[in-house]
C-alpha cells in the first residue's frame, strides 16, 4: 500500500520537496504553491536536486551522505548550466559540507 504524506509534512522535512526510497527505486515529491521557497528561487534547481541528485543514489540503495552530497553537486551543476554564479556548499543540508562545490556529481553505473 502506498504511503501518504501531507504537503505540510513534506515541507517540514524538506521545505520544497523530498525523495523517498520505494520498493522499486525512489520517488521524489516537489511542492508547488503559495508559501513554498525554492533553492535560489528556482523550482528547477529543486527538481534536479531531488529527482536526480537524491533519486539516483536512493534508488540504488546508496542513501545518507552519498545521496546528500550528490544532490548538492547535481544542484550546483544545474546552477552552472543556468548561469547562476552562487553555489551551495551543503552546510545546511544533511551529509555535511561539500569540500569542492564545483565538483561534478557522482556517476553511478548499474551492475
Amino acid at each position: 500500500m502506498p504511503e501518504t504524506r501531507k504537503g505540510s509534512a513534506v515541507k517540514k522535512l524538506g521545505e520544497s520537496g523530498i525523495t523517498l526510497a520505494t520498493e522499486g527505486g525512489s520517488c521524489s515529491l516537489i511542492l508547488i504553491g503559495a508559501g513554498i521557497s525554492y533553492s535560489g528561487n528556482r523550482i528547477e534547481l529543486d527538481i534536479f536536486h531531488e529527482v536526480f541528485g537524491h533519486g539516483i543514489p536512493i534508488g540504488l540503495k546508496l542513501s545518507g551522505k552519498i545521496s546528500a552530497q550528490n544532490a548538492i553537486k547535481l544542484e550546483n551543476l544545474t546552477r552552472r548550466v543556468l548561469g547562476i554564479k552562487e553555489y551551495r556548499t551543503g552546510v545546511n543540508h544533511g551529509g555535511g559540507k561539500v569540500e569542492n562545490p564545483e565538483s561534478l556529481p557522482l556517476i553511478y553505473e548499474l551492475k
